[in-house]
């Protein structure tokens, strides 16, 4: 069923939007497909099984079930059994295409362990076990610790002393605030549950430093108070929709699972932020802030799916939770599978539009979130 940009829809329309999300999936590689990489065929990327692992737990939830679909179950299991994908030896998760990740001539091979998708996947992981009581508890447990140990170690650090971008010794060189924000959240997050003391010690040392970093470099939109970051020390320009929100995902996780600096944190307006990426003609969701006046884009799929997740449930950001909402039937094509920009837009703009799995998946997670948060009523950063 189609829903107009002008309407809200209800926990029951998202519920049906979820269901035919799952169509497009496939069954055996729900995190296969089409990637936003240089590549012209199907991939499997980490984040998308991740994402995909996230959305089954939360429409479980929903149900008021407490195992995993066999889609979700499917995901969990080829993140676990891909731990190690190029076979170095050190777990973790990455893309499956080489990559200039920075642009700087120094290309990383595929399957490099970059700390984003980690993070990512180590949350769905992390969320699966507490979930589901049949969930492969030891080996989650052993695959997090593995992921979690090289960012201990102190030569891993970027120059402020933060998570680095990824593995890679020519990424260690930026201060990149977005991975090493999410990957802090989970990091004091896997320090609660760990039983190895020296461990989980270092875990929330690592985590602090992160933290720190970011304290000491916010920005503050003067007008509305409201924290926002910088791509990365080094780089001045604002983040966009999904990596502002990654930096608000670390953040909210951190404090709530007891993070020594939350008292020099300030939520609600490290959320704020979000309100930024609404357009102030139109209400309609931008990749970029308002205020940054250079550009002036809608957001991608990939936005609206994580902006979704951390937005939704709070009634801060009712109005932004509900322009994402109204948004989505806006990259609906006439196959019914959603694509990267809104379809009038890519038309009318002449701008090379494509089915990316990986931002299904997003959708996906978000829509998943979003209707169970909106029933429970409280979202992710404020749970």
């Amino acid at each position: 069923m189609s829903v107009s940009c002008s309407q809200t829809p209800a926990t029951s329309e998202i519920q049906r939007l979820l269901t035919g999300l799952e169509a497009g999936f496939d069954a055996s590689y729900p995190g296969r497909g089409l990637t936003d990489y240089p590549s012209e065929k199907p991939e499997d990327i980490p984040k998308a099984y991740a994402m995909v692992l996230l959305g089954a737990i939360d429409r479980s939830r929903l149900a008021g079930v407490d195992r995993l679909p066999q889609l979700g179950l499917t995901a969990g299991m080829w993140l676990l059994d891909h731990r190690d994908e190029n076979r170095d030896g050190v777990v973790g998760w990455g893309v499956p295409i080489a990559w200039d990740a920075y642009g700087d001539g120094s290309v990383n091979p595929a399957h490099t362990e970059y700390t984003i998708s980690t993070a990512i996947v180590v949350h769905a992981l992390l969320d699966w076990m507490e979930f589901a009581a049949d969930a492969p508890r030891q080996q989650i447990l052993a695959a997090v610790t593995d992921a979690l140990r090289p960012y201990i170690e102190t030569e891993m650090q970027s120059p402020s002393g933060m998570a680095p971008y990824s593995l890679t010794t020519q990424d260690r060189r930026y201060d990149t605030f977005n991975p090493a924000a999410y990957l802090a959240g989970q990091m004091q997050r896997f320090s609660q549950v760990t039983t190895d003391a020296a461990v989980a010690s270092a875990l929330r040392q690592a985590a602090d430093t992160t933290v720190a970093v970011l304290i000491a470099q916010k920005r503050i939109r003067p007008d509305s108070g409201a924290w926002y970051w910088g791509y990365s020390v080094q780089e001045a320009t604002p983040n966009d929709l999904p990596h502002a929100s990654y930096i608000i995902d670390g953040i909210a996780t951190y404090l709530r699972h007891g993070g020594r600096l939350a008292p020099a944190i300030d939520i609600k307006k490290v959320v704020a932020h979000l309100e930024d990426f609404l357009d102030r003609d139109d209400h309609r969701p931008l990749a970029w802030p308002f205020f940054r006046t250079d550009v002036r884009l809608p957001a991608r799929l990939y936005d609206v799916g994580i902006a979704l997740r951390i937005s939704c449930g709070d009634p801060a950001l009712a109005a932004f939770s509900d322009a994402l909402l109204r948004s989505v039937a806006s990259y609906r094509g006439a196959d019914e599978r959603y694509y990267r920009q809104p379809i009038a837009y890519a038309e009318k703009s002449r701008t090379p539009n494509r089915l990316v799995a990986e931002y299904e998946a997003y959708l996906y997670q978000g829509l998943a979130t979003c209707a169970l948060t909106r029933a429970a009523g409280s979202s992710p950063a404020r749970r």
